[in-house]
């Protein structure tokens, strides 16, 4: 059971480790890419709110459609699309199968939850399309170019990162850790390992995040909003005309 727990921790750090980065994409000459971030992000919000807004399948899957379809033009394989989305998308629907058998299994209940399930599946991949195509920095950026608050945009830049060394840091650990193991341990075994891998990890992501603060500090506060000149061509003008005419219609 121990062991199980364990592989499950190092298979979760990973994935979220990944999750949150995404070079092999960002940088490749796509739609997507080339559109301007500060058209693409609040593009997107839009449509996370239409998708979460509506329980019409009829207008549902046309605009997930249209994600995967936007997903092919910017290079982005179906393969790591989903290896990005299915587990929050099997985790909503496990949370809302109870709703398919109360009081007795139903139709009704069995639509809603797929439905539900879909619209948590768009909202997850668009979330994923903006980090496979959008530089962290380029995100940041953006938010500073409309204006949004400095102590929200600086809360997210710290999550950011300290999100991603926490994984990094918990994967290391449970692989070094593998790696030394050369038999089976006993149970009174493993719980003491556990408790020292626990220890281990909370000191030393400690100091990790004390470096990463203090090397931020180093380098000046003063941030400046966007210095790219703003741009409107073909790709922007495609991207915001699907995106107004979603609205029309779910509307």
């Amino acid at each position: 059971m121990i062991e199980v727990i364990e592989r499950t921790a190092k298979e979760a750090s990973h994935f979220f480790q990944n999750f949150l980065t995404s070079e092999r994409t960002v940088y490749q000459k796509g739609f997507l890419q080339g559109v301007d971030s500060r058209v693409k992000i609040p593009s997107f919000f839009i449509l996370i709110v239409l998708a979460v807004s509506t329980f019409n399948l009829t207008k549902l899957f046309p605009l997930l459609i249209f994600l995967l379809f936007l997903a092919f033009i910017s290079k982005i394989s179906l393969k790591l699309l989903v290896s990005r989305v299915w587990l929050f998308t099997l985790f909503t629907f496990i949370i809302v199968t109870p709703k398919i058998f109360y009081p007795f299994f139903t139709m009704d209940g069995l639509i809603y939850a797929l439905t539900f399930t879909l619209r948590v599946l768009i909202a997850i991949t668009s979330v994923s399309l903006i980090i496979l195509t959008t530089p962290f920095s380029d995100m940041v950026s953006t938010l500073r170019a409309y204006r949004l608050p400095s102590s929200m945009i600086t809360i997210l830049v710290l999550t950011y990162r300290y999100i991603h060394l926490t994984f990094s840091e918990l994967f290391r650990i449970l692989l070094a850790r593998e790696s030394r193991r050369v038999s089976k341990m006993s149970f009174s075994e493993t719980w003491k390992s556990g408790g020292n891998t626990l220890g281990l990890f909370f000191i030393r992501v400690l100091e990790r995040s004390e470096r990463v603060y203090l090397s931020s500090l180093a380098r000046g506060g003063g941030y400046r909003a966007y210095s790219k000149p703003f741009r409107f061509s073909l790709s922007e003008g495609f991207f915001t005309t699907s995106v107004i005419l979603f609205i029309w219609w779910f509307i």
